[in-house]
């Protein structure tokens, strides 16, 4: 799973923020990640991280939720 989510981070430059069991699939032998509807960058368009703590509020459900960046 760890592999499937740094593949995800480094290749599409994204942030899937919605990571929970159900988000996982076994296809062919290799992890593949789905629903991408909570996905978000996390580096201008100058190729710099975002600053941290800029949290917009709650997004998601109580038990898998997560705060909101940017």
């Amino acid at each position: 799973m760890f592999d499937a989510i740094q593949s995800l981070h480094e290749n599409a430059k994204v942030v899937h923020r919605d990571l929970k069991p159900d988000n996982f699939r076994i296809h062919d032998g290799k992890v593949k990640m789905i629903d991408f509807g909570l996905v978000t960058d996390f580096l201008d368009k100058d190729g710099k991280h975002y600053p941290a703590g800029d949290i917009g509020g709650f997004l998601g459900t109580l038990k898998t939720g997560s705060t909101k960046s940017l």
